[in-house]
């Protein structure tokens, strides 16, 4: 099966969230990025298509439809989680940091996005 294609878009944006990121859980990158999220909580991304948190329990971390149990919320355009997701699989030779796995990068963006978000607040 080919590799999904998303597009700034609510229908892309839900199966993200309910088929791509799911897999990569089960895979085991949830438990990798559990170090990083479970420190700071319930980490929410809020777009014009939806939102989805981040919750971290049993040293993995979940998908929870909605913002309602995010102790932090992000809010990004589209374009921008499309930028997002199109650079968790950029194969390691070509990113910054070969260390980090494809959950880790997006647990480190929403971290980072919530620290901007802290300090212009």
């Amino acid at each position: 099966m080919a590799d999904p294609v998303f597009a700034a878009d609510v229908e892309s944006f839900r199966r993200f969230h309910t088929v791509d990121l799911p897999e990569r859980i089960a895979a085991g990158n949830g438990a990798l990025a559990w170090a990083d999220v479970e420190p700071l909580g319930c980490l929410g991304v809020r777009t014009p298509a939806g939102s989805w948190t981040f919750v971290p329990r049993d040293g993995t971390v979940d998908l929870v439809e909605g913002e309602e149990s995010a102790d932090t919320v992000v809010g990004i355009d589209l374009e921008s989680w499309l930028g997002l997701i199109s650079d968790l699989d950029t194969p390691p030779e070509q990113r910054r940091d070969d260390a980090w796995t494809v959950y880790e990068r997006l647990a480190g963006y929403l971290v980072e996005a919530a620290r901007l978000h802290t300090a212009s607040a």
